[in-house]
């Protein structure tokens, strides 16, 4: 698989320019910004590694996690996902542009896997919850194999849930998955999401607390 595919020169070079003024935007805020322990194993104790476009990088001395620090608080970055041009730029130019690419050689076989890790442990086939959704590509997927009786996606963003409840006909939720009310879900799926978290342990958590039996 080839980079270019799923992140087109072209429009990356569009991406980059508006990156850089997103970025100024966030530093602008630069006082809210809060120190944390590591976002993985919760140690305090980390080292500088290096900075990049005015952010501090460290790493965690006990986990090797690598993340920034200090770095924007939850609301930032919550406006950041929810009314950059930046995000708006990636979900409308960059997805929709790269989907057909990403579908047959990335969601294809990941929905392939994930069924067959579910028919291994024998999961029950009530519910299957997406977080993180997008277009809806992995959840039209995962519906091909008529194995579960019910697909969720859950997507925050306004413009991506549209497309998954009018475009792709795929139930959706437009809310995080903390604020999402389930409890009896047979398998959650999240992929290239954590990284974008400011508590990965709640989102963790959150996703537990909604599988069929608290986990099981």
């Amino acid at each position: 698989m080839k980079v270019e595919k799923i992140r087109p020169t072209y429009l990356i070079r569009e991406y980059e320019i508006i990156k850089n003024k997103e970025i100024k935007k966030i530093l602008n805020h630069r006082n809210s910004f809060i120190e944390v322990s590591c976002p993985a194993c919760e140690s305090d104790s980390i080292q500088f590694l290096f900075r990049k476009n005015d952010f501090v990088f460290v790493s965690c001395k006990s986990c090797e996690t690598v993340f920034i620090n200090p770095r924007p608080d939850i609301e930032i970055l919550k406006d950041f996902y929810m009314n950059s041009k930046l995000q708006k730029f990636w979900n409308k130019k960059i997805l929709a542009s790269t989907e057909d690419y990403r579908r047959s050689r990335i969601i294809i076989p990941r929905a392939k896997k994930v069924i067959d890790l579910c028919k291994k442990h024998r999961v029950p086939s009530k519910l299957f919850v997406d977080v993180g959704a997008g277009l809806g590509t992995f959840c039209e997927e995962i519906s091909k194999f008529s194995i579960f009786d019910n697909i969720i996606a859950v997507e925050p963003s306004s413009y991506l849930a549209e497309i998954c409840r009018t475009i792709k006909n795929v139930n959706v939720i437009e809310k995080i998955i903390e604020n999402v009310d389930l409890d009896e879900a047979s398998v959650i799926t999240s992929f290239e999401l954590i990284e974008h978290l400011f508590c990965p342990k709640d989102f963790l958590s959150a996703c537990y607390n909604k599988l069929r039996g608290g986990g099981e």
